[in-house]
């Protein structure tokens, strides 16, 4: 039968030629592998080892993981579980040196302070326990009203702050649990209305004698704090309070804003973003507005970038990082708020990037981030992607670090160490 070719069809001459073709392109690239300078700058990513802290199958749904694990003294490493689960483990080998369990399911990254840790749960309970064996310290745990997803802070070792998910601040004995004292003013609970954030619980900063705090309303309080007096007894009263999301659309100048500013109908206003105290200013931020840099005496505006949903963010001598919940990674002058560069990520969840490499050089370190799916790493002066690691259930806890290492556990429940080398 006789006919035009079919389209794939290669007659032998071609085939000829295609066969020299290949073999010159081999030729040119093992030439390539041998002349060109090594890739020194792109990071390889090692799992050392993985070790299951929860029993949860990634097929199945489940909580994420939502606490950091946290290094313990030389050697060790504290992890706290959706399940409500509390284990030392070897930082060496992922040795379990003892486990315990603790009511409710643990969200917030647990607070060390030399041989204790604070835990607090979804339960709205706060346990001191031993980093030694785990055992409880307290003859009972404390309790506040809400669930517990931000880290609690010490003051001068005389005051526990503890921030629940109805946007209330506590103020505990740290030493009892008892609680002495509540912020209830931007609490959307005793307005009657449900507690919802959109990406994730500011915690608490500490200085000096001044608290500051964020809310799920967009707002930002100082609190100042003194005592105790010869009673024992502590005075906390209000500093100012910044209305990050205040503005309207029509007070707007659009020719300075890139995005909508915050509508007047007040959906998705909160606060997301630590209060970070720096020797510039506070820097802080509201998920429809962006991120500020306050004067933290008075809660003025020093400068702002529209950014949606800053995460929490991290000060490296003069820069600024974030990431952002339209799935951007950013870097910031911390002196104007301009944006030195972006980076578009796959992200579903906002976690506070983490500095790998030293802070002295931040030309040589690397921000690792996670997304609620894959760990990036990206090159801390660029924004370059350099490495990604990736588990069928993902990342939602921003990764311990100590040096060139990485401690971060999965959603599916596992602790995992990895190294990145150049």
């Amino acid at each position: 039968m006789s006919g035009a070719p079919l389209p794939r069809q290669i007659h032998s001459h071609q085939f000829a030629r295609l066969i020299q073709n290949a073999v010159l392109a081999a030729a040119l690239f093992a030439a390539a592998l041998t002349f060109a300078p090594r890739a020194a700058a792109d990071p390889v990513v090692r799992v050392e080892y993985r070790v299951q802290l929860d029993e949860h199958s990634p097929l199945t749904y489940g909580p994420m993981q939502l606490a950091s694990p946290v290094l313990a003294s030389q050697g060790f490493i504290m992890c706290a579980t959706a399940s409500g689960s509390v284990q030392l483990l070897s930082t060496s080998d992922g040795a379990p040196v003892y486990s315990t369990k603790v009511a409710g399911g643990v969200s917030a990254t647990p607070l060390l302070v030399e041989d204790s840790v604070y835990v607090g749960t979804e339960e709205g309970t706060i346990h001191l326990l031993s980093v030694c064996d785990g055992k409880p310290l307290w003859e009972k745990p404390a309790r506040v009203k809400g669930a517990v997803r931000s880290t609690p802070v010490l003051w001068q070792d005389s005051l526990l702050f503890v921030q629940d998910d109805r946007s209330v601040l506590h103020a505990l004995d740290p030493a009892t649990g008892e609680v002495i004292y509540e912020n209830t003013g931007q609490s959307f609970a005793e307005r009657g209305l449900s507690p919802f954030t959109v990406f994730g619980y500011p915690s608490p900063t500490v200085s000096g004698n001044t608290i500051y705090a964020a809310f799920e309303t967009g707002k930002v309080s100082r609190i100042n704090v003194s005592g105790p007096d010869e009673s024992d007894n502590f005075a906390f009263s209000s500093g100012w309070t910044a209305g990050l999301c205040d503005y309207s659309r029509k007070q707007a100048d659009p020719d300075k804003l890139a995005i909508p500013v915050c509508s007047s109908r007040r959906f998705f206003t909160d606060a997301d973003s630590t209060p970070t105290l720096t020797g510039k200013g506070l820097v802080t931020g509201c998920h429809c507005r962006g991120l500020f840099m306050l004067d933290p005496a008075d809660g003025k505006a020093k400068w702002e970038t529209p950014l949606r949903g800053p995460s929490a963010p991290l000060v490296v001598r003069d820069t600024v990082y974030v990431v952002t919940s339209d799935g951007g990674a950013h870097a910031l002058k911390l002196d104007t708020g301009e944006i030195r560069w972006s980076t578009r990520l796959e992200i579903s969840l906002v976690s506070q990037p983490v500095l790998v490499g030293l802070e002295q050089d931040v030309s040589g370190g690397l921000l690792a981030i996670a997304s609620g799916g894959d760990l990036f790493l990206l090159d801390a002066a660029t924004g370059k992607l350099v490495g990604r690691l990736t588990t069928l259930s993902g990342f939602s806890a921003t990764p311990a670090v100590d040096g060139h290492t990485l401690f971060l556990i999965s959603n599916e429940g596992f602790l995992y160490r990895v190294e990145h080398f150049r």
